[in-house]
């Protein structure tokens, strides 16, 4: 997709101009969460379309995707997280602070877990975007923030796609009693570092396919007969 920023930058500019002016045409709606939903759904069809006459369905398909587990799902987004955060504390040779043994069919997977969600490969990224990114506004200062806003986001969506590769690598090579038992302790493991498990999802995220594959699109159906 990086190669057609542009073109992304631009529907993402059509897409505001069109949310203000319905939002301004409908100011006087009295239903005014039903009216943002509605409004909402509306521009992201046509800036969806807009994808796909441009760079293919499959394209807008999986741009939908991405979007919704990274930037429209909340839930998505904290599961990835936490997930992220029991797998990497997991990791390390001695065992850290309050570590629950894992079960025996992930330990040599671990090796392979840590590669994908290493500690070093996230002070690195840290850095880089610090390096990289604007200076922090003085709003965001007092809002506590001591990176800009913009390069914390994209942070967080580079540390959830590493979280995503390790949750496929578990799920490719563990049987589904496996795998629930990985759910098992990751929750416990959540637990005991003081996370709620239960947004870890049970085994929702272990698994091969992309998050949130399984959504209804908001791309509209081909007509009959076409490919």
């Amino acid at each position: 997709m990086s190669q057609h920023s542009e073109f992304m930058a631009s529907v993402h500019d059509q897409a505001q101009a069109d949310y203000d002016a319905l939002l301004l045409e409908t100011a006087r709606a009295a239903d005014k969460e039903g009216r943002n939903r509605l409004i909402t759904e509306a521009v992201v069809t046509k800036a969806l379309q807009r994808i796909e006459n441009q760079l293919g369905r499959d394209t807008a398909a999986s741009f939908e995707r991405w979007a919704r587990c990274h930037l429209v799902s909340r839930a998505t987004k904290n599961a990835l997280t936490f997930w992220g955060m029991v797998l990497r504390h997991a990791t390390p040779e001695p065992p850290p602070f309050a570590s629950v043994p894992p079960p025996p069919a992930l330990v040599p997977l671990l090796p392979e877990i840590a590669r994908q969600v290493d500690g070093g490969r996230v002070d690195w990224l840290d850095a880089e975007l610090r390096r990289l990114a604007p200076p922090v506004s003085q709003e965001e200062r007092k809002l506590g923030l001591d990176m800009n806003s913009d390069a914390l986001v994209l942070e967080q969506i580079a540390l959830n796609e590493l979280t995503i590769k390790a949750l496929r690598e578990i799920a490719l090579h563990l049987a589904p009693g496996e795998r629930a038992a990985v759910a098992g302790w990751a929750h416990a493991q959540a637990e005991a570092l003081n996370l709620p498990g239960k947004v870890l999802c049970g085994e929702t995220y272990l698994r091969a396919e992309p998050p949130c594959a399984d959504w209804p699109s908001a791309l509209p159906p081909y007509p009959s007969g076409r490919h």
